[in-house]
């Protein structure tokens, strides 16, 4: 320990006087320590310490041992006992026990001594103690004490963590084994089935086999029979050609029978006559001898005839030689009758074969029809049992369906509990790493601790020379230049303690602002350094003025790329951070490749730091955004969750626009969604949101509401017969999306769940919004600024759907402890949700906005009454009562409230006019209660508006006569309303009495009109003085007369602005018969105020955004980076939903084991393919009937049955055959023994049919060979 509290020693005898010095700064005084010792129950004074007792000063060791080591001189006696029998032998007592139990003892001790960093401690300690080493003794052990009780809460604190994570990985282990094992289960039973599957496809391929068999006998046997006929055609006609050449030659020989008894003159002529005859017969038999050759007939015969005719023309030369060869030709006549004899037997035995090939035939024919109501039969019981097999069928892939479902979950939760132990493992790592650091820093805080101790010195000894200087000399700057020059020398020091003192002295003028770019130099230097804490240091230095000093900078880019290949992922990430973050464009390209690199690390934590530095690059270098691009779309794929977010942050920013990058990893980070940190679930909801809105189409489908019929037959149900509404669709892809959203409703970040409520507000169905209403609610129990943001959005979301808000009335109650921007939120909420409440609802709102409405807070006061004005403009029902409440507010003596109240009372007044006649009327009675010039001139103003009603109930002239009165003390407000009212008085009373026609006036009656206000003094002295000479004028109306007076009274008057009112309203009435204008501006109809929510113009603006909380004074567009989502994608223009199928990697696809069904569609194509080899027709062309079941499935083949037996019924003989062997192929039922032998039977008899036929066919061949033969 001791080696820890010395610097490094260059020479011996420095390091020794270090040595002493560090004892000097670890001693504590005597009182101290013998305090210590007390507090412990050992009875210790520093007398004691001074005049050390041996046997005292071994108690305390002992008690020190065994507080520490759990050792004391009864716990190693066992030992020395023992080690004495063994080395003394018959002599154990040769050293007393005492001695031996202390020598023992010390060893121990000595141990706990190393420790605590005495190393020079002996025995001489214990037998003869001296004060100065006591003293350092006692101070190591009780400072090594004080370290150790400081430190065993977060020694606890771990090792309780590692016990937690032990058995939590027992447990995972433990959950992770009987999840195996009920894989493996299912494993055997797939087996299992899929033996049962070969079986049946084995038993399927054998009776395809035998059909086909029986298909190729067929079509051999009809190829026998064709070739039979065509050959009984052809011979035939060799039988006929042959009989007519023996006529032909008979014949002949009939003609040279007289010849030969005539002279030898007519023999020559006839002899010549013959020769040219022979000569014919010659080109006649050269002719017959080709068509011979055609008939492939034997050459020898026609030889055996050109030697006869040869024989012939010798008979010409001599006569002996022609009556010979004429007794030659007698018998070769006779010869020629015999064969015609017998060629007449051959003829009579091929009619014979002739008949019995017909017989045969006909039998074949009932064979056929046999064969053919058979293959019927059976067509028709394999179509019920295919029936049944998709039956069968169906509840097996249902049955794989749901255990595949079983088996997906199984896997998710493995790979869930696989990522949970992954990130126990991490945080298991995390934490040692963690306590390792936090041992690193507490041996680096006692290390600058001991540091400082000794600048403490160094400054009290400068402080105690500065004080011997004069005022006037520069004192702080020389402390300062030292002070720069002591940090460049602490970070050109050699030790990593000084280093990271100097960095952090750096990084605290940082950070004060105050100079610190003189350093530059000197921390570029450590940037290679191997701490990890200097490095992390030297990083944020080296961010922060990178721009400062560029050049510089570059020098450390080697260092950091080195760091991006160090084992310790810890450092790859932050070397990467750092890069990225030093704003050089020089260097873009090899940010770039270090993102690259990132990319494709192992850790995780890379990963992300290689996501985030994106960004950074894309700012550093807009060019290198085709590569960012590529990385971005493998990052976004990445496995690991927490590199999805960051990811995601990243093309957020990056680019935005490419949504055809998010098509193949869409389901998976929804997936991904629920394990992401806070942060990068805002981002990928806000992602996901612009995603949904592109890619998937507003659906709708029409739905039939259900008639209600009577109960009772003489009951009239409703005339409608089935409204048709539309219903809206969620796309299945949009369902998972918001399945997962809602997972994110119980997460602890506000901002995460506001993003949901956004998701559903703009994604779902209105019914889908109930579910996320909840949680937003519960926000309310978050701090004030939290609750300021929710309230907003939960204003934005009540304008568009206020009803799901209703059961949560009581959650807006104000509050006393809420400020004002909390209660007037609260205040809107409730009059947005005011008209959508039952009955019980709307009460307790209205009593809690009259509570308020009386408090003390005049801003409270302000907001409830308009409240209650909007909640009864907003529910007519209720605007009587609200109208009462604030009638009695108006007898209140806060000015604020009746204020407030007549203004609200006079927007319900104005909304039905005709209605609220008494409620004038009562107003009217409160005027001489209130002092209120606000509420006076509102109350005036509606009197005002009353003022053109039927004479009988109009009370306007009263009110204005009695205003008129105490006119001069009325406020200035107060003051232009009782104008106001005179003129409309005046005018209504003109409208009802029209003036009647009267001649012109006189001159002076004009001048007076027109000099009323400049000469009005010289009129009132001319009455005074002319007043007996005056005429008496016609006495004038009462309420011109008031409105004369109100006119002087308003003449008279301070205000500038009632005298040019007043002025301007006497000029629009000075002539009682010209109205019309006084009627429009001072009677027009006056628009039914509105009094909207606050919020009505952030309705549009988008939930969760911060343009929403600041609203319209974020400017037209918003605050900067506002964006609102994107229309709906038109139906039919959206993406390929076949995008977002994941990418399955082939090693995957090779190592995923078939399941039977396609396991039995693979060995279906197969056979097919099989069998269409072995079909093919002489001329390489396949049957139609394999051509089309070429390429086809099992289902495919189940789902054309039907169709083929339709087919079959309409083609030929020969095609409805082979139709039926199909069907026969497709069946995939097992067929009874009774059967098998029956087709087997019939397989025998057809090949003994085709047998005997054959031998017939080769009887008759030889019989017509052998009488063409003959006959030639």
């Amino acid at each position: 320990m001791s080696q820890q509290f010395r610097g490094s020693q260059q020479h011996h005898g420095r390091g020794r006087k270090k040595e002493d010095e560090n004892d000097a700064l670890m001693r504590l005084p005597d009182k101290e320590i013998a305090g210590c010792i007390n507090d412990i129950g050992i009875p210790f004074t520093a007398a004691d310490l001074i005049k050390p007792n041996p046997q005292q000063i071994q108690m305390v060791f002992e008690w020190f041992a065994e507080l520490l080591m759990n050792i004391t001189h009864e716990a190693v006696e066992p030992a020395m006992r023992a080690a004495a029998d063994d080395v003394g032998g018959d002599f154990p007592d040769i050293v007393p026990t005492d001695t031996r139990n202390l020598m023992g003892f010390f060893v121990s001790l000595r141990k706990l001594m190393m420790e605590c960093g005495v190393n020079d401690f002996t025995f001489t300690d214990l037998t003869k103690p001296t004060h100065d080493r006591l003293v350092k003794i006692f101070s190591y052990l009780i400072n090594f004490v004080r370290f150790r009780e400081s430190q065993t809460p977060v020694i606890d604190e771990h090792f309780n963590k590692s016990e937690k994570t032990k058995a939590r990985i027992d447990t995972l282990y433990a959950e992770n084994q009987e999840m195996e094992q009920r894989l493996e289960e299912m494993r055997r039973n797939l087996r299992a089935n899929e033996a049962q599957v070969k079986e049946k496809v084995r038993r399927n391929d054998e009776l395809k086999a035998r059909l086909l068999e029986l298909r190729r006998n067929q079509e051999r046997v009809a190829e026998t029979l064709e070739r039979v006929k065509a050959d009984k055609t052809r011979r035939q006609t060799q039988l006929e050609e042959k009989t007519e050449k023996v006529v032909r030659t008979r014949q002949e020989v009939e003609k040279l029978r007289p010849y030969a008894m005539e002279s030898p003159v007519s023999l020559q002529a006839s002899l010549t006559e013959l020769s040219e005859n022979l000569l014919r017969e010659k080109a006649q038999i050269d002719a017959m001898e080709k068509r011979a050759r055609a008939l492939q007939t034997s050459s020898d015969t026609f030889t055996v005839v050109s030697n006869d005719v040869q024989a012939c023309v010798k008979l010409l030369e001599d006569i002996s030689v022609e009556l010979q060869k004429e007794e030659d030709e007698e018998s070769r006549a006779s010869r020629n009758k015999e064969a015609i004899s017998e060629r007449g037997n051959s003829v009579r035995e091929v009619e014979q074969t002739e008949k019995l090939l017909q017989r045969q035939l006909a039998r074949w024919n009932e064979r056929i029809e046999t064969l053919r109501k058979n293959a019927q039969e059976k067509a028709e019981a394999a179509q019920a049992r295919m029936e049944e097999l998709r039956e069968v069928q169906k509840q097996l892939r249902e049955e794989r369906a749901e255990k595949q479902r079983d088996m997906e979950r199984r896997r998710i939760r493995i790979e869930q509990t696989e990522k949970k132990m992954v990130d126990l493992k991490e945080n298991i790592e995390s934490e040692i790493q963690s306590a390792h650091d936090e041992y690193l820093r507490l041996e680096s805080h006692i290390k600058l601790y001991i540091t400082e101790m000794e600048k403490s010195r160094e400054l009290t000894l400068e402080a105690a020379q500065s004080a011997a200087m004069t005022r006037g000399s520069s004192t702080g700057l020389t402390s300062r230049n030292v002070t720069t020059a002591h940090i460049k020398k602490l970070l050109d020091s050699r030790h990593d303690r000084e280093v990271l003192d100097g960095m952090r002295r750096v990084i605290t003028l940082m950070y004060r602002s105050e100079p610190s770019l003189p350093f530059f130099s000197a921390v570029v230097k450590n940037v290679a350094n191997a701490n990890v804490e200097v490095k992390k240091l030297v990083y944020i230095y080296l961010v922060h003025h990178a721009e400062a000093e560029p050049d510089l900078a570059l020098l450390s880019i080697n260092t950091i790329q080195k760091s991006l290949t160090d084992q310790s992922p810890q450092v790859r990430a932050m070397a990467l951070r750092t890069m990225s973050g030093i704003r050089v464009p020089v260097i873009s390209q090899i940010v770039s490749l270090a993102i690259k690199r990132g990319c494709g690390d192992m850790s995780p934590h890379v990963r992300k730091a290689a996501a985030l530095a994106i960004p950074k690059c894309y700012r550093l270098d807009p060019n290198t955004l085709p590569q960012l691009i590529g990385y971005l779309s493998t990052l976004l794929g990445d496995t690991q969750y927490f590199v999805a977010g960051p990811a995601v942050s990243a093309f957020l920013e990056v680019c935005p626009d490419r949504i055809d990058l998010i098509h193949k990893h869409y389901r998976g980070l929804v997936k991904k969604l629920v394990d992401m940190d806070e942060w990068g679930q805002i981002a990928t909801l806000r992602l996901l949101t612009i995603y949904a809105r592109k890619c998937f189409p507003p659906r709708t489908e029409k739905v039939k509401q259900a008639v209600s019929k009577g109960f009772y037959d003489d009951e009239e149900g409703d005339d409608e017969s089935g409204r048709e509404y539309e219903v809206p669709i969620v796309d299945p892809d949009l369902e998972i999306f918001l399945r997962s959203c809602r997972l994110l409703l119980q997460n602890r970040n506000s901002a995460v769940i506001v993003n949901v409520v956004r998701c559903f507000l703009y994604l779902a169905p209105p019914e889908y919004l109930a579910a996320v209403v909840g949680p937003l609610v519960a926000l309310l129990r978050s701090p004030q600024d939290v609750q300021h943001i929710v309230l907003y959005n939960i204003v934005a979301v009540c304008l568009r759907h206020p009803a799901p808000f209703r059961k949560y009335v009581s959650h807006f109650l104000v509050r006393a402890s809420d400020p004002p921007h909390i209660w007037r939120l609260k205040l809107e909420i409730l009059t947005i949700l005011f008209p959508h409440c039952g009955l019980h609802l709307k009460g307790v709102i209205i009593s809690e906005l009259e509570h308020f409405s009386q408090g003390t807070d005049p801003e409270l006061v302000r907001e409830s009454v308009r409240a209650i004005g909007r909640c009864a403009q907003s529910d007519p029902s209720t605007a009587g009562h609200c109208l009462r409440l604030l009638l009695n507010q108006i007898i209140s003596l806060d000015d604020n409230l009746v204020s407030e109240s007549l203004t609200v009372i006079r927007h319900l007044i104005q909304q039905d006019p005709a209605s609220h006649e008494q409620t004038v009327i009562e107003l009217v009675k409160h005027l001489g209660l209130t002092n209120n010039p606000d509420a006076r001139a509102t109350i005036v103003w509606l009197v005002g508006e009353y003022a053109g009603i039927e004479p009988e109930r109009n009370f306007a002239p009263d009110v204005l006569r009695i205003l008129v009165q105490d006119f001069a003390n009325e406020a200035e407000a107060v003051k232009q309303q009782i104008v106001l009212l005179g003129a409309k008085v005046y005018l209504h009373h003109l409208l009802r009495n029209p003036p009647k026609e009267e001649p012109p006036a006189s001159p002076k009656v004009e001048q007076q009109y027109k000099n009323e206000w400049t000469d009005d003094q010289d009129e009132e002295k001319n009455e005074e003085n002319n007043h007996d000479e005056q005429k008496p004028e016609p006495q004038e109306d009462r309420i011109a007369l008031l409105w004369r007076y109100l006119l002087l009274l308003a003449r008279y008057d301070t205000s500038y602005d009632l005298r040019d009112r007043a002025r301007l309203y006497k000029s629009l009435l000075a002539s009682p018969s010209s109205t019309q204008l006084a009627n429009l501006l001072l009677l027009a109809p006056k628009p039914v105020p509105h009094a909207p929510s606050p919020s009505e113009t952030r309705k549009d603006l988008l939930i969760g955004s911060s343009t929403l909380i600041v609203g319209p004074d974020a400017g037209p567009h918003g605050l900067m980076g506002y964006q609102n989502l994107p229309d709906w994608v038109e139906l039919g223009k959206e993406p390929d939903p076949s995008l977002r199928e994941p990418d399955v990697k082939s090693e995957l696809v090779e190592k995923a084991p078939a399941t039977a069904g396609e396991r039995l569609d693979r060995a279906l194509r197969e056979h097919q393919n099989t069998a269409a080899a072995t079909s093919r027709q002489p001329n390489g062309r396949m049957p139609a009937a394999a051509s089309a079941m070429k390429n086809k499935t099992l289902d495919q083949w189940l789902e054309d049955d039907e169709s083929e037996e339709e087919t079959e019924s309409e083609e030929e003989v020969t095609d409805s055959e082979e139709e039926t062997d199909e069907e026969t192929e497709e069946e995939t039922d097992e067929e009874d023994e009774d059967e098998e032998e029956e087709e087997e039977t019939e397989e025998e008899t057809d090949s003994d049919d085709g047998e005997e036929a054959r031998q017939l066919l080769t009887q008759s061949g030889t019989h017509v060979q052998g009488s063409s033969r003959d006959v030639l």
